[in-house]
């Protein structure tokens, strides 16, 4: 594929899903081609894939968020607390410790963001993922269906 067809998909939502569709034809002619025990294998072997990678990295990614928000949200309380007792005795403290909370509040609020931004994105490309898997997998009932008609 070239960079001009590339620039297309990218700009263009009908020419992504002519794509799409494109890429699934051939996938349906490739299985009308396969024999009726390599196509069973496969379609078993992408079910058993499909469960047991939805149930781990659902699993791992909640795992992760609530491990990484909890680590975030105590240091950010530890830190704000900090921030107010260091307010109510304002001239006990020099000016750079004061920045120096500040900034490390700043930081872990924007750690947290990142780290937050990219548990989102890996959900929906686990979302995506499993979408095409999805799809993938009634191609292959589909075929399953037609040569059962046809006998």
């Amino acid at each position: 594929m070239d960079i001009k067809n590339l620039r297309k998909l990218v700009v263009s939502s009908v020419a992504r899903k002519e794509y799409q569709n494109e890429k699934l034809y051939d996938k349906l002619a490739e299985l009308r081609q396969m024999s009726d025990k390599k196509l069973l294998v496969e379609r078993s072997k992408l079910e058993a894939d499909q469960s047991i990678s939805k149930i781990f990295l659902t699993g791992v990614v909640f795992v992760l968020f609530i491990s990484i928000m909890g680590v975030l949200v105590t240091t950010i309380i530890h830190y704000t607390k900090k921030y107010l007792v260091l307010l109510q005795n304002i001239s006990k403290y020099s000016v750079n410790e004061v920045i120096a909370l500040k900034t490390l509040i700043y930081i872990t609020i924007g750690i947290s963001t990142i780290v937050l931004l990219s548990l989102i994105v890996i959900l929906v490309l686990f979302t995506r993922w499993q979408r095409n898997k999805k799809i993938l997998l009634s191609l292959y009932s589909f075929e399953e269906s037609r040569r059962k008609s046809e006998r």
